[in-house]
């Protein structure tokens, strides 16, 4: 039934798109290319250790493929279709799924980024021997992987695909991340720092430009996330470090 209403709302043209698609099913892929990961110190700033726990989840379970029959009104320009946790999405701009599992994919990721800071003298992920020996455990919550595809028809219900073999922008995609980060002192068990990040990017897409990107941005999203937390916390430490009698 999906399929046939991806060929009524986008015939020939949208399924040369998704056909077309370099990436099929791409995964959650980190570090990316840009940015680049902060190095906040030559050499480690503490010998202390850090153990990276598993995100907690709590984003919200919407995914909402109903504003897509927008494009079948005439004069309206585009429909769309929004996704909370883009892993469970039924359809994309122009890739078929996305293998994403957001707690276990963020917490290796921040495990890389803090692993390139240079901050502590070591980082792992949090397994029961790491969380014993470690000095510092990093919790974090996904709070946001917001995914929003819009497809244009401007205002020609499905011919306007038409549109997009002559060069018009087919649609767009939009990723939304947000989560939050403490850092708990293992020995007493305090939260002795806090970091938030939410942000979100879009790109526009062509026919046989920008595919299989649709969630490419989440990597890039949380490098960037990643590298403000990490400039945050060398203050952290710093001032901790210069505090110590």
């Amino acid at each position: 039934m999906l399929s046939q209403i991806k060929w009524l709302l986008l015939g020939v043209c949208a399924a040369v798109l998704i056909g077309g698609c370099t990436t099929p099913s791409p995964s959650f892929e980190y570090p990316p290319a840009f940015p680049p990961l902060v190095k906040a110190k030559d050499k480690p700033l503490t010998d202390k250790t850090l153990a990276v726990a598993e995100f907690q989840d709590c984003r919200g379970k919407c995914n909402d493929l109903d504003p897509i029959y927008l494009y079948l009104i005439p004069l309206c320009p585009f429909g769309y279709f929004e996704y909370d946790r883009p892993e469970n999405g039924e359809w994309f701009m122009s890739i078929d799924k996305f293998e994403f599992n957001p707690s276990a994919d963020l917490a290796r990721a921040a495990v890389v980024s803090m692993q390139a800071s240079n901050l502590f003298a070591g980082v792992s992920a949090s397994k029961a021997k790491d969380v014993t020996e470690a000095d510092y455990l990093l919790k974090g919550a996904v709070l946001s992987t917001y995914y929003r595809g819009r497809a244009f028809s401007y205002g020609l219900t499905f011919e306007g695909a038409w549109l997009w073999i002559l060069g018009a922008p087919a649609g767009t995609s939009l990723n939304r991340l947000g989560f939050v980060l403490w850092l708990v002192e293992r020995k007493t068990g305090k939260v002795v720092w806090t970091y938030g990040f939410e942000q979100e990017e879009y790109l526009t897409q062509w026919l046989y430009f920008r595919t299989g990107r649709d969630v490419s941005m989440f990597s890039t999203l949380m490098a960037e996330g990643m590298n403000g937390a990490v400039l945050e916390l060398d203050k952290f430490l710093s001032a901790k470090k210069t505090a110590k009698p």
